[in-house]
């Protein structure tokens, strides 16, 4: 408890050793996707970022999924080619909407929008809500 017999407070040592742990934590949620995205084709797109994780669930028709609904999950690795958050992954409508489709997809992140790079699906931008 002692270095150099000054007295060292306990809740001071903790608060010095946590501080890179703290960065870390603002970081990841600085980062985090999780939340509703409209797509420019008016779907809605329910997103879970679970570090390193991304899923989602997607609904055609402003929501409603009569179309098409579809389930995704990727994982977002920084380009540095690209400068920018890149997120690859598999998408595949569900029995919800008409559609019957899968596929992969590629996405690159700017901050709360993504744009499409490659794949099946229809939306091309997401925007956050």
């Amino acid at each position: 408890m002692y270095y150099n017999q000054v007295p060292m407070p306990t809740h001071w040592r903790h608060t010095q050793d946590r501080a890179p742990f703290v960065d870390a934590q603002a970081m990841r949620q600085e980062n985090d996707m999780t939340g509703v995205w409209r797509g420019n084709d008016g779907s809605l797109y329910y997103i879970r970022h679970d570090d390193p994780h991304v899923w989602w669930a997607g609904f055609s028709d402003n929501g409603s999924g009569q179309t098409w609904t579809h389930v995704f999950h990727g994982l977002p690795n920084y380009d540095s080619n690209v400068g920018a958050w890149v997120i690859s992954g598999n998408w595949a409508d569900v029995p919800r909407g008409r559609n019957r489709n899968y596929g992969t997809l590629v996405l690159t992140r700017d901050g709360d929008r993504l744009t499409k790079v490659s794949g099946g699906i229809i939306t091309r931008t997401w925007q956050r809500l």
